[in-house]
C-alpha cells in the first residue's frame, strides 16, 4: 500500500510526464478499496475477449474495400481458411497488451491470468488459420 507522500509524488510527476498519466492514474485508483472488484479472473478474461473482437471489427471495417458487404466478406474469409483471417486475429490482439500492462501495474494478478488465457485462445485460433 502506498502512503500519502508517494501518492502526492506520483500526482506531481504527472505534470512533468503527461504521457504516463493514464497508467499512473489507474495505479493510484486501483489502490482504493472499491476498485478491488476489478481483480477477478472473469473480468480480465471477458475484457480481453471483447477488446480484440471490437478492435478487429473496427480495423476490418476501415480497411475493407471490396464489393461484398463487410459481414459476408469476414465470414467468407474465415470459412475458406485464408491466412488473412489469421493475420487479422493476430493484429486484433494488440489492445490486450495495454490491458495486461494496466492489470500488471495495479497488481491485479487474477485479472492478469484471465487476460493471458483469453490472449492464448486468440493465438491458438490465429495459428490454426495461418497453417
Amino acid at each position: 500500500m502506498r502512503n500519502e507522500k508517494e501518492s502526492v509524488f506520483l500526482i506531481q510527476s504527472l505534470n512533468h510526464h503527461p504521457h504516463i498519466e493514464l497508467s499512473l492514474l489507474f495505479v493510484l485508483c486501483s489502490k482504493h478499496k472499491h476498485m478491488k472488484f476489478l481483480n477477478k479472473f472473469w473480468i480480465g478474461f471477458l475484457l480481453c475477449i471483447i477488446l480484440p473482437t471490437v478492435f478487429g471489427l473496427i480495423y476490418f471495417h476501415s480497411a475493407y474495400q471490396g464489393e461484398l458487404p463487410m459481414w459476408n466478406a469476414l465470414i467468407e474469409t474465415a470459412r475458406f481458411n485464408f491466412p488473412l483471417f489469421g493475420k487479422l486475429i493476430l493484429l486484433s490482439i494488440f489492445p490486450n497488451l495495454g490491458a495486461l500492462f494496466l492489470f500488471y501495474k495495479a497488481d491485479y494478478w487474477s485479472a492478469c491470468r484471465g487476460a493471458v488465457l483469453a490472449t492464448a485462445i486468440f493465438f491458438i485460433i490465429s495459428f490454426i488459420y495461418l497453417t
